[in-house]
């Protein structure tokens, strides 16, 4: 494929979106397809003391799920910090709504800011990372389903559909550029949660590494999905008016980041009470259980071992 053809081709981003869902569906599946064919081979060797207090099963059918979290969260905080450092010295309408790039796919990870008519010059744009971004949410959230609640609670499930919606409408408005990169930057902390669900589920959540972990995973959750993402609720509140799509969208769209913006919020008092051993009574809010920015309940397996 030649790069113009390329260009037009990502010039689509509902065509990204359709190819990230078959990527991602097929990572899973391949991802699930690995964590059989390895569990099946520790469970066998009764010699490795390290996995004796491993819980097999569980690492054989959630596995999968929380490695493709990894994966995804890394990819696309890393596109999510880009986008704010190429954003944060333009004009506030250039932050509110996404331009029309004007380079070509040779440039993707070279590009940075044209003169010319103040259009973005950089690639992937910010519509082509919220596609992926509402890619992995379909599939999570098909996942989430079918292992209902193995893999996330009602509170999961509400963020997945929220940030679904959120994600059609900017992408086929184009807008909330800037909101989008503080947004997405919050996955930063999703890794160090998946660490800490396989820490427990191999039987090492006693062990120095994972308490670390799991003090870095506190202190990212803070600075990204508390600060950051609130910096991004603020600048976004103050001129959502100057988006490019009908008020009441840019509206809707406004209160349901607001509204994820308190589930962070309501998630980090129940990671800080977990932490310090002054959580609230069985049956409240749980901390997130793996995709960020969103949480969700701990597996039954989990609350059965603690």
């Amino acid at each position: 494929m030649t790069p113009s053809a390329l260009d037009a081709l990502l010039a689509d981003p509902w065509t990204v979106a359709a190819s990230a869902i078959v990527m991602w569906a097929a990572m899973l599946l391949g991802l699930n397809a690995m964590f059989a064919c390895i569990t099946k081979g520790l469970e066998s060797d009764s010699t490795l003391a390290a996995f004796e207090s491993t819980d097999w099963e569980r690492l054989r059918t959630q596995g999968g799920a929380y490695a493709l979290s990894m994966i995804h969260a890394i990819f696309v905080a890393v596109l999510g910090v880009k986008h704010i450092v190429t954003l944060l010295d333009q004009p506030a309408d250039v932050q509110m709504n996404a331009m029309p790039s004007v380079v070509g796919v040779a440039d993707i990870f070279t590009a940075s800011m044209s003169t010319s008519a103040g259009a973005l010059a950089v690639y992937p744009r910010v519509e082509h990372t919220a596609a992926v971004f509402l890619a992995y949410l379909v599939v999570d959230f098909v996942a989430m389903a079918r292992k209902f609640p193995t893999l996330g609670g009602l509170d999961m499930l509400a963020h997945h559909v929220g940030f679904i919606a959120c994600a059609v409408f900017s992408i086929h408005y184009r807008m909330y550029s800037l909101g989008f990169a503080w947004l997405i930057v919050g996955e930063g902390s999703t890794p160090f949660l998946s660490l800490r669900w396989f820490f427990r589920t191999l039987g090492w959540g006693d062990s120095l590494i994972a308490k670390a972990n799991s003090a870095l995973f506190l202190v990212l959750f803070f600075a990204t999905r508390v600060v950051v993402y609130g910096l991004g609720v603020r600048h976004s509140l103050a001129h959502y008016e100057l988006v490019d799509a009908p008020l009441p969208v840019a509206r809707g769209v406004l209160a349901l980041i607001v509204l994820g913006f308190g589930l962070n919020l309501l998630w980090f008092r129940a990671i800080v009470h977990k932490a310090t051993g002054l959580g609230p009574r069985k049956g409240a809010t749980t901390a997130p259980g793996r995709s960020a920015p969103s949480g969700g309940a701990r597996s039954a397996a989990e609350k059965k071992r603690e």
